[in-house]
């Protein structure tokens, strides 16, 4: 898409369909685009989303866990 993001959307919506409750969705991403990941990740409904440095420093990790029911 116009902003890169399309197949992260994908990505997103697939994992919630496939990932159990209280499951953890990882994401390797560009760097310059790691907290527009993460904010579509929590809109999606995603919860405890950060973002991790890789070993040079940059911000590439993106992690998010599907809440668990009746939990969170």
């Amino acid at each position: 898409g116009p902003d890169g993001l399309g197949l992260v959307r994908e990505i997103v919506v697939e994992a919630w369909a496939v990932l159990n409750p209280g499951g953890l969705l990882v994401l390797e991403v560009d760097a310059p685009r790691a907290g527009r990941v993460a904010e579509l990740i929590a809109a999606a409904g995603f919860i405890s989303c950060a973002i991790f440095d890789d070993l040079f420093g940059r911000p590439r990790y993106v992690r998010a866990r599907r809440p668990a029911d009746g939990c969170d």
